[in-house]
């Protein structure tokens, strides 16, 4: 269920600069960012994004 919608805009360099410095798309670097900031679980089956998502020090249900 969504309880929040937050707006790119207070995302962009964030996740811009992850996806630089990680050579991921930044469309997945919203989401990591996101679950970092709000202390999250990110959910995912994709293994290059699980594997940026760790380095970033994103918790992992796989």
């Amino acid at each position: 269920m969504i309880d929040d919608f937050i707006p790119a805009q207070d995302l962009w360099k964030e996740a811009l600069g992850e996806g630089i410095k990680n050579n991921h798309p930044i469309y997945d670097m919203y989401y990591s960012v996101l679950a970092r900031r709000n202390d999250a679980i990110l959910i995912t089956n994709d293994g290059k994004l699980s594997e940026v998502a760790e380095i970033m020090g994103v918790v992992l249900c796989k």
